[in-house]
């Protein structure tokens, strides 16, 4: 039960769940079992995919996160195997970062694959707290099959308000991160 939502609410935070799924199912299913397995034991989907599909726009990569330490030694270990190696995107040649496996596109931070998931190696899942902004906070949990979105989240995105997360401990937006949302249409007010 969703509460603090209308049923319109209710009716657009389910269909954005689903596109969720649907995307990530059809990329997971291109990775070797074993990974597409890992993932959804071990990931949250989080980031911006959840404000591109309420608007409709075209989702640039899903970001998974991975919900333990250990998990991320697991899953950087697997990028060693060619099985797994061979579905890592190849790295743009205009990348200047220091890269893990030579002409793709791995690094201590991130791995893409081809498919368009980029699992996050650098924090856990719980570092969403320390995300910038409100719309970049709903997540997906893949193994339990939930959304998890707020009030203050959902409002931020329907009316593509920047809105800083409150946690102290939360990144300062970048002035070039914030351009690119004001470009896109989202309104910025420094101290709301």
């Amino acid at each position: 039960m969703m509460f603090n939502f209308n049923s319109k609410d209710n009716s657009d935070i389910l269909s954005v769940k689903a596109l969720i799924k649907i995307q990530l199912n059809t990329a997971l299913k291109t990775l070797p079992p074993e990974l597409d397995r890992f993932i959804r034991d071990y990931g949250i989907v989080a980031g911006g995919i959840s404000a591109s599909l309420f608007h409709s726009e075209k989702v640039n990569d899903i970001d998974v996160y991975l919900k333990t330490d250990s998990a991320i030694e697991a899953f950087k270990r697997s990028v060693q195997m060619e099985s797994v190696k061979s579905h890592i995107a190849d790295v743009n040649e205009n990348y200047t970062g220091k890269i893990l496996i030579p002409g793709k596109c791995a690094t201590a931070n991130a791995v893409t694959f081809e498919c368009g998931i980029q699992v996050i190696t650098m924090l856990t899942s719980d570092s969403r707290s320390t995300f910038d902004f409100l719309h970049t906070l709903p997540y997906y949990d893949i193994a339990i099959d939930r959304y998890f979105i707020s009030r203050a989240e959902y409002d931020s995105i329907k009316e593509k308000k920047l809105i800083r997360n409150k946690n102290p401990k939360a990144f300062k937006p970048l002035e070039k991160r914030i351009q690119k949302f004001i470009d896109r249409g989202w309104s910025y007010d420094e101290n709301p």
